[in-house]
């Protein structure tokens, strides 16, 4: 059981547990010397889990703010190598689950067991792919399993009964359901419009085996007030990195991206 499951079998046990914070990083941004610094600020000011962003130069799915610290990343030197030692060392200081989120040209390119054996052992409890339809996850689905790594699957509005059924019976770290169509880093406010509630019930009534984790366009607290309690976690991204370059290079700009994780706890 990796950390992703041990932390969500101990919120299946809580009472009246507020969902979790799931914060969004690319990975060696804003600076590669001191990431690692910023990860463990995240996890001490109550991230519950960490995504870790791979740098790719054409990603889809993400919205111009991710898209520019990945291509700051890039231009840095970051890649898989330096990913992979970044979080051994992290796991020397934390146990907080890390996922690490990207495309699957790299892993591609990289070697696919070579990648998911890598993975596993530099601490990594599992793998979001967003642009990988339900059929293309089938295939990754032995690699994650030999490895004791979760396979994250997305259900999005036009996503039909049927097909995030299949998602969930594949998955088994939690459904990332995106609230809004579209890339991230979108408008918030979500929580005000009961299409998005709907939505939500819907996807609840065709997932039997996974969590329900929301994300795309929340950037407060108070995005999921109408909706917290239809969901097991929320996602955070755009917003993150948008406080950052807010306050990098300040001198004290790691407490204040810490503040603002603080805000986002329960309330």
């Amino acid at each position: 059981m990796n950390r992703l499951h041990q932390r969500l079998e101990r919120y299946k046990k809580e009472e009246n547990a507020s969902p979790l914070c799931t914060l969004f990083i690319t990975a060696g941004y804003p600076e590669m010397e001191s990431f690692i610094e910023l990860v463990l600020a995240l996890d001490e000011s109550g991230a519950d889990i960490l995504e870790i962003g791979m740098p790719f130069s054409d990603p889809l799915a993400d919205g111009p703010v991710i898209q520019a610290s990945s291509q700051k990343a890039l231009d840095s030197g970051v890649d898989l190598e330096w990913i992979f030692t970044s979080i051994k060392e992290i796991r020397t200081k934390t146990e907080i689950p890390i996922l690490l989120m990207g495309y699957f040209n790299p892993i591609l390119s990289y070697g696919m067991d070579s990648f998911f054996q890598k993975a596993a052992d530099s601490g990594i409890d599992g793998i979001i792919l967003p642009d990988l339809p339900v059929e293309e996850l089938k295939r990754i689905q032995p690699f994650t399993q030999k490895n004791d790594l979760s396979l994250i699957g997305f259900a999005t509005p036009t996503s039909p009964d049927h097909r995030i059924q299949q998602v969930d019976h594949i998955i088994d770290g939690f459904l990332y359901t995106i609230l809004v169509t579209g890339v991230t880093g979108g408008q918030s406010g979500a929580g005000t419009n009961q299409e998005v509630r709907d939505f939500l019930m819907r996807v609840r009534s065709n997932t039997s085996q996974n969590p329900i984790f929301a994300g795309f366009g929340i950037r407060t607290r108070a995005d999921i007030h109408t909706f917290s309690d239809l969901i097991d976690g929320f996602i955070v991204g755009s917003e993150l990195i948008r406080q950052i370059d807010r306050v990098y290079p300040s001198a004290t700009w790691i407490q204040e991206v810490s503040h603002f994780v603080k805000s986002l706890q329960n309330q």
